[in-house]
């Protein structure tokens, strides 16, 4: 609510900026050439001059003094109000001095208004008006007025209206492209060197108003330092944002032409920060430099942007050429204004320039519409992506579930043959693949290797299928060359399986392998002891054992489970890891309901089925 009754008091300002009491331009000057002290002022020639102001003049370090004869006027706290000393300024009332403003040493801001107070009784007095000028410029360059204080301080902020409503928006543009450039993560230089460029405008706009000497400080040295500077920063930010346009279009001649032109214009921005540090008149000595640097890179502007615009049919070159048609209007009309062929409307240049970052920002805007627009298109080309991955993913994953469960079959089936001819049930290998199984999960084993033991130790009799029958089926004792051909059912095993690379089956085979090794050594075929047996060897030899002995065979009957655990805890140590020994103990109740749940008298392809 009080942005809007600001805005209302500004526009009113600006609209009735000539509406005021009674307030009179002193005129008929009279001039003369050179230094005066007080008494000398009524002995001296004085001639008539049209012309307060004098630009380009051959000699420099020179003083001139300006008088007019104050009229009738009755008004009570009077002002005089003036614009535009160059440098020094003295002001007299008839020989009586009353102001002063600058140095002869220091060069101060040529943009600034002053406001002399006067004592009551001035009509018919003689105003003289002093100025000295290290330059080619010299004078006063705007009318003096006289009237009372307030209607001369309405005046002053109505003639600076249309500069501090563009300067405090140029500085809240700049600020909104800075908090885009670090919020977006798209643009971040460009919207950056915009809104630093915007920022640096609005503080050479702001120093040229006089809101600055009542809200801030009278300090004509700091503003004119602040405008000149902040002027001179310009050409980097906005310099890099061309070439950032520039970059993204390929084979264009003008882009490394830019990139130098940037490094130069940083450069000379630095230098003369750095030199204005020790001697603050460098800014105003080399305004003749920087305005060559600027014209060189407005002519490679509007070269590259034409270049883009017809040849590359850039749409943003169009909309920037735009920009920089509209700023060059407006300077020539102000230009205009000054050669009197124009009649004085106001300085305009100002929002010509606010309307050249605005279409900046419009393309970046632009820009930024385009990214979210194919990142929107890409986000829905994703979801659609994402929704047939999560439907492929669910046909590979009942397909790797059919797979795995045919290829337990499989192994299951084929383990079952080896057993057959031995005379053993299916249910044997059903049984030491769960005796496995948990053994593995209570020693805290990965869920890779449970997987594999459980898969891979029904195989570890396979080799079972290269012994003749005769042999392994022999109802008394075996000799000892009939053992030795038994033993090497652990050797053809593992050849067997060591013919696949597959992980299941190099685990399997080390199953086949060690399942008769023993831990104290004495266990064949290699006669390996402790940790030179692999986990998953050891694992099955125990769960093989306590199943052969605690179950029915065709050549024997199930032995009690006290005489088995007692077997099993005399060969702790010899025949078993000890550790794995303390596992069957401690979860003995789950070894037995396994039994149980898969006796013999369970069909073999239900039991499969369980699973």
């Amino acid at each position: 609510m009080k942005f809007k009754f600001l805005l209302i008091f500004l526009f009113s300002l600006f609209f009735a900026r000539n509406v005021f009491c009674e307030i009179i331009v002193l005129k008929n000057w009279e001039m003369h050439k050179g230094d005066l002290k007080p008494e000398e002022f009524d002995k001296e020639n004085w001639q008539p001059t049209e012309k307060t102001y004098f630009e380009h003049i051959s000699k420099t370090n020179i003083t001139l003094c300006f008088r007019t004869r104050i009229p009738d006027i009755k008004a009570k706290d009077l002002t005089l109000n003036t614009f535009h000393f160059d440098q020094y300024v003295e002001i007299f009332l008839e020989t009586n001095f009353i102001y002063s403003f600058g140095s002869k040493e220091k060069n101060l801001s040529a943009f600034g208004r002053h406001f002399v107070d006067l004592p009551e009784d001035v009509s018919h007095k003689y105003l003289y008006i002093k100025v000295f000028s290290s330059f080619q410029n010299i004078g006063f360059s705007y009318n003096v007025y006289l009237g009372e204080k307030s209607d001369i301080f309405r005046l002053a902020l109505s003639k600076d209206i249309d500069k501090v409503v563009t300067s405090v928006l140029f500085i809240l543009i700049g600020v909104a492209a800075i908090f885009l450039a670090f919020s977006t993560e798209t643009q971040f230089f460009s919207f950056l060197s915009c809104g630093i460029f915007s920022i640096l405008l609005g503080i050479t706009t702001f120093c040229r108003t006089d809101l600055r000497y009542f809200l801030f400080t009278n300090n004509a040295i700091l503003w004119g330092y602040l405008e000149l500077l902040s002027l001179y920063l310009l050409l980097s930010p906005i310099a890099y944002y061309v070439y950032l346009l520039n970059e993204k279009e390929k084979n264009n001649p003008f882009t490394r032409v830019i990139f130098w032109v940037v490094i130069v214009d940083s450069v000379f921005a630095i230098s003369i920060f750095l030199f204005s540090l020790v001697d603050s008149n460098i800014l105003l000595k080399i305004l003749d430099a920087f305005t060559m640097l600027l014209m060189g890179n407005l002519i490679l502007g509007v070269i590259d942007t034409l270049y883009l615009m017809i040849l590359k049919k850039n749409k943003e070159a169009i909309e920037l050429f735009s920009g920089m048609l509209i700023l060059m209007l407006f300077s020539i009309k102000d230009s205009l204004e000054d050669l009197n062929i124009l009649p004085r409307m106001g300085f305009s240049a100002y929002w010509g320039l606010l309307i050249f970052i605005l279409l900046l920002l419009d393309i970046l805007r632009r820009r930024i519409y385009n990214i979210h627009r194919d990142l929107k298109v890409y986000t829905r080309q994703l979801e659609l992506d994402k929704i047939y991955i999560k439907k492929s993913n669910e046909e590979l994953t009942y397909l790797s579930k059919e797979l795995e469960a045919t290829q337990k079959e499989v192994i299951f089936k084929l383990c079952e043959i080896a057993e057959a001819r031995s005379h053993e049930t299916g249910n044997h290998i059903i049984r030491v693949s769960q005796y496995s199984r948990m053994i593995a999960e209570n020693l805290g084993l990965s869920e890779k290797d449970i997987r594999l033991i459980s898969l891979a130790s029904p195989m570890h009799d396979i080799g079972k299928l290269a012994i003749p029958d005769n042999i392994l089926n022999k109802p008394s004792k075996l000799t000892e060359e009939e053992f030795e051909i038994i033993k090497t059912h652990t050797t053809i095993g593992y050849e067997m399986l060591m013919k696949s690379s597959h992980e299941l089956f190099t685990s399997a085979a080390l199953i086949a392998l060690q399942h008769h090794e023993h831990y104290d050594g004495t266990g064949y075929p290699k006669g390996l002891k402790g940790n030179e047996i692999h986990i998953y060897g050891k694992i099955v030899a125990i769960a093989d054992v306590f199943d052969s002995l605690s179950c029915d065979r065709v050549y024997k009957k199930a032995w009690p489970v006290e005489q088995v655990l007692e077997y099993i805890e005399n060969e702790k140590g010899k025949h078993f890891d000890p550790e794995l020994v303390d596992v069957l103990f401690k979860y003995i109740d789950l070894f037995l309901r396994i039994r149980d749940r898969y006796n013999d008298k369970f069909e073999f392809s239900e039991a499969l089925s369980t699973l």
